[in-house]
Order: structure tokens, then C-alpha cells, then sequence
């Protein structure tokens, strides 16, 4: 990560979004679940954004590369599909976030100082918690769970630290 932290830094430093194209994994590895969640993992620590390669159902693979996330026959390949579907903030109303995301146990954390008045928005994928509940803990404010978009808005009970936590249920 200390290579890619590196180029956060300077987007830091320009005021601009880090963004890391096209990266992926072969589907002969046995390590692609894992590798496809530490480069996840990487970018959610640094806030910084990424574009998975290739979403197609081509039976032809792209630039002879075996990276895509779909077979010919339009199914996934789950040990990465697996991956790309998590939970993450889409707004942050406050100030010092820290997220994660771990794909294997379901588990979401975010730690941020919160603006009065503001209002944070989650993205929680239907198929993360497909099979379980999820249990929403919000610690310095609460969450709408009424939304069925995928949204769950969190408000802060007043400026200051709120702590969310997602698990399966």
C-alpha cells in the first residue's frame, strides 16, 4: 500500500481525486478473492478510487487478458464479484472519516466528526447481506433504514464523533 499512498498524497497535495484504472485478477489464480480485497481494502484506507477490469459477456477476452468479472455465459466470477460488492460511504457530512469494509466477515466501520445538521449516506449493496439481516449500530446519531434504494442515510445526533458499524445479523 506504502507505493500506492504515495500517489494519494499527491492528489491530496492538487486538491484532486486519487483514481487507480483498470486492475484486476486472473481467473486461474487461487489468490484472486484476496487480491481483488487488498487492493479494495487499499483504496477504501486511502479514500482514493479504482476501476475494476472488464464487465462484458464476450466469449473473446479483452486484450487476451482473463480479468473480466463475467463468463461468456453472463455468470460471475464469484471470488471477485464477491469483492466489488460492499458497503461504503457515498457522503460524508463531517470531517477525519475513516471506513473499512471487510468482505469475508460483512463487516463495516465508520468513524468521522459530524457537521450539525448533516446528513451522511451509506451505499449498502442488497446482495452483501443477501442471506442475513444486518444489524445497523450508529453511536452518536441514527440511521434510516426505510430506504429500499440501497441508501441508508445516517444523521448525527449533533456536531461531533459518530461511530457506524454494520454486521450481519
Amino acid at each position: 500500500m506504502s507505493g500506492l499512498k504515495k500517489w494519494a498524497d499527491m492528489g491530496k497535495a492538487w486538491g484532486v481525486p486519487t483514481f487507480v484504472g483498470e486492475f484486476g485478477a486472473s481467473h486461474s489464480a487461487a489468490s484472486q478473492g484476496p487480491y481483488v480485497a487488498a487492493h479494495w481494502a487499499a483504496l477504501d484506507a486511502l479514500f482514493a478510487h479504482g476501476a475494476q477490469w472488464e464487465y462484458s459477456e464476450s466469449p473473446v477476452t479483452w486484450n487476451d487478458e482473463p480479468l473480466g468479472l463475467l463468463r461468456a455465459d453472463g455468470t460471475e466470477y464469484a471470488a471477485i464479484t464477491d469483492q466489488i460488492a460492499r458497503v461504503y460511504p457515498r457522503a460524508i457530512a463531517g470531517a477525519d472519516p475513516t471506513f473499512s469494509f471487510d468482505a469475508a466477515t460483512r463487516t463495516f466501520t465508520l468513524d468521522y466528526i459530524a457537521t450539525a445538521g448533516g446528513v451522511t449516506e451509506l451505499m449498502v449493496p442488497t446482495r452483501v447481506y443477501r442471506d442475513a439481516k444486518r444489524k445497523i449500530t450508529v453511536v452518536g446519531g441514527c440511521a434510516d433504514e426505510t430506504r429500499t434504494d440501497g441508501v441508508v442515510p445516517i444523521v448525527a445526533s449533533s456536531a461531533g464523533k459518530v461511530h457506524v458499524g454494520i454486521v450481519p445479523n
